[in-house]
């Protein structure tokens, strides 16, 4: 196979760069989509048409037969949820996409209380109470201030990183350094507002750390094990 021209590679490149860009968004306009016709399914009680006694065992049911993760399908169709608590029809979500307005709608984010049937948004954290714009309820009040501080698309990580500057709140997060495919040591950063810190654990010797010691330090510390290199 002849080497390519700088003008060929350029053309490759930015054909199979646009394809990749291209299939991930349609990947999670293809997620939400799932999502929210799930949540159609609850709200509507359509699963008992199905022959399900109950939505868990359908949901149940629907995640083992599609191979989806329990703790993500719970955790996206909580946002759903809790979004149309918000205000937010199913064409906002699509614009917006679930993963971008996660931050403000998952476990440990702003929303303290909430009706686990109907999505009705009953508490927020109060750092953020005296930013809510006038509104009839608490729900449509808090859905116009999330559509305030976010973007449509954005990567959750810039929204979530956003949403921890607003609160104060200190986040603690850790990523590992390999070498040679083993685990060399940890960098550290603390996040408090718009204040950061970090710094870097050197692991000595590097060879003496058996692969399942270093398994379990990577589940302790809450580090993927994918990020390994």
């Amino acid at each position: 196979m002849r080497a390519l021209t700088k003008q060929e590679g350029l053309a490759l490149f930015q054909k199979l760069d646009a394809e990749a860009s291209r299939s991930i968004e349609d990947s999670r306009t293809l997620l939400c989509r799932a999502i929210i016709a799930l949540n159609r399914i609850r709200e509507g009680g359509l699963f008992t048409f199905g022959g399900y006694e109950d939505w868990a065992s359908y949901l149940e049911d629907f995640r083992k037969h599609n191979g989806n993760s329990r703790g993500l399908v719970y955790e996206d169709l909580k946002v759903a949820r809790l979004a149309k608590g918000a205000q937010f029809t199913d064409e906002d979500l699509l614009e917006y996409g679930i993963k971008t307005i996660k931050p403000y709608f998952e476990t440990g984010g702003p929303v303290i209380r909430y009706n686990r049937r109907t999505g009705e948004i009953m508490e927020v954290v109060p750092e953020i109470v005296p930013e809510l714009p006038e509104g009839d309820t608490l729900g449509e009040r808090y859905g116009e201030y999330v559509r305030s501080r976010v973007e449509a698309g954005e990567p959750a990580s810039i929204v979530r990183h956003r949403l921890q500057g607003d609160l104060g709140k200190k986040k603690i997060s850790f990523m590992a350094i390999y070498k040679d495919m083993r685990l060399n040591g940890i960098t550290w950063a603390v996040e408090e507002g718009n204040n950061y810190v970090d710094g870097t654990i050197v692991f000595k010797p590097l060879k003496n750390i058996p692969e399942d010691v270093e398994l379990e330090i990577l589940r302790l510390l809450r580090i993927p094990t994918e990020w390994r290199e």
